[in-house]
């Protein structure tokens, strides 16, 4: 006699239980391999032995992982079954002799054991419809509303949320297929029809691939999250030397009193840095802040800028037709309307961008553009003008595009 201890079987899964037929015939066919179950959870316990043509039955229980009275125990031993264990809505007996009387003789009156089951899946039906489709519904929102193509390629946090949706979805499918069984079942003993038992085994890879979806998911989670922990970065301008999609603000700055203030702030962030992150809709995306600052005697005749910045976010899209998405994404939600009196805005149209707004808003010049599959903001407040700079721009943007 030996003890085999496996990951629970596909077609032994809580949901799988509710095809009770095929449940009993898996659960026959193992014992005609020599493999009779003994106990079952995560971890499902065989115990291996000659092989022997056995039959088995799944009864309902009132509350989950309820065990049979003594009584009862006893009373289904005399009709030749024998209790093995408990799992989820479900007790599982074994014939002890091949000749051993059906547990239920009477369609009707088994229905009633299906009663409590029927109710339980109702409930876990409506409960997890309600409580999903609530997630779907506040995640799509917060997709659709808050610029949804911006919104997945500027962090690197929000890989899970169309997957998660995608889980949810099948979580709802699910639990209406384990509602409709048991309901179609109990519908069937109400109107006198027994129930089908001894059936032949036949695997399907439906009951596979119902765990396969989930974990799947799960899977691309992890991977997604781990892969963007190892190619996420972010470096000080004073010691990277690589290259960048963009131009530095000395482009604009040409006061000799100017310079780029590096280090370490209040809260422990780089002053000025470059970093690099990924997402499914953008696998190249930079995010480039230079801060400076003018020192000594300011000009009396104007008041120049003394804390200039720019600020820039580059994204190379998956597809060409995303960078129109979200260059209109863009230009719609990164400039605050209500903060200022006036925002102003310019097409620029001699350019070699395939589109290319300058926008003014309270002393800030923003540049939206983008050139094939890829996309361009750069927010600048200081001494210059931003719109003497956008071809440079351009070259930077393509020149770092031919490097990658």
């Amino acid at each position: 006699m030996k003890i085999v201890r496996r990951p629970i079987p596909v077609p032994l899964h809580s949901a799988n239980l509710y095809d009770i037929a095929q449940a009993e015939a898996y659960l026959s066919h193992m014992a005609s391999r020599g493999f009779f179950v003994k106990k079952i959870g995560l971890i499902t316990t065989f115990e291996k032995n000659s092989p022997e043509k056995t039959k088995y039955r799944l009864e309902p229980v009132k509350k989950e992982n309820e065990k049979p009275d003594e009584e009862i125990r006893e009373y289904y031993e005399t009709q030749g079954w024998k209790y093995i264990c408990t799992f989820s809505s479900f007790q599982i007996y074994q014939a002890i002799r091949m000749d051993a009387m059906e547990i239920h003789t009477d369609p009707i009156t088994q229905s009633e054991t299906f009663a409590s089951l029927n109710k339980r899946t109702k409930y876990m039906f409506w409960y997890i419809t309600i409580l999903y489709s609530s997630c779907i519904v506040v995640t799509l929102y917060t997709l659709l509303h808050i610029h949804p193509v911006y919104f997945r390629v500027s962090s690197i946090y929000n890989i899970a949320q169309i997957p998660m949706m995608l889980m949810f979805l099948y979580a709802i499918w699910s639990s209406f297929w384990d509602y409709r069984k048991i309901k179609k079942l109990k519908q069937q003993l109400d109107a006198g029809v027994r129930m089908k038992h001894d059936v032949k085994y036949k695997p399907s890879y439906g009951r596979y691939f119902s765990l396969a979806v989930p974990i799947i998911i799960l899977a691309y989670m992890f991977l997604a999250s781990q892969y963007n922990k190892k190619v996420y970065w972010e470096e000080s301008l004073f010691t990277y030397n690589g290259s960048i999609p963009t131009i530095s603000i000395n482009a604009l700055e040409s006061a000799p009193n100017f310079s780029i203030e590096y280090g370490i702030d209040s809260v422990g962030d780089n002053i000025s840095y470059v970093s690099h992150h990924w997402t499914e809709l953008s696998p190249q995306a930079y995010q480039i802040k230079e801060q400076g600052r003018l020192e000594g005697k300011m000009n009396k005749d104007a008041a120049p800028v003394s804390s200039p910045f720019m600020e820039t976010e580059y994204y190379n899209m998956r597809f060409q037709f995303l960078s129109k998405i979200l260059f209109d994404e863009m230009l719609q939600n990164k400039v605050d309307k209500g903060s200022y009196d006036t925002v102003q805005y310019h097409n620029i149209q001699n350019t070699n961008f395939d589109e290319a707004t300058l926008v003014e808003s309270g002393g800030i010049q923003i540049l939206f553009a983008r050139t094939g599959k890829d996309v361009i903001y750069v927010a600048y407040h200081g001494n210059g003008k931003l719109e003497t700079v956008v071809e440079e721009i351009y070259d930077a943007v393509t020149t770092f595009k031919e490097k990658k």
